[in-house]
């Protein structure tokens, strides 16, 4: 997946949680770990497939979602 749209459309399709959550999505080439700094407690952050290669710290309630592209 390589949009927030297509990550939007593939977390409302396929990973329907059971709570209301803001949602984050992470963009080829950006850092996780400023994702999730950013990101407020109870996020759901989305993450396309690919090799992060990168230390990150998680200090709050977050929900990270891998998204490997592929719909089943």
């Amino acid at each position: 997946m390589d949009s927030p749209a297509a990550a939007a459309e593939f977390y409302d399709n396929y990973y329907q949680p059971q709570w209301d959550a803001a949602q984050e999505f992470v963009v080829a080439g950006d850092s996780l770990q400023t994702t999730v700094a950013q990101a407020t407690p109870g996020t759901v952050i989305l993450v396309p497939a690919g090799a992060y290669r990168e230390s990150v710290t998680i200090d709050k309630p977050l929900t990270l979602v891998g998204l490997s592209g592929r719909q089943t």
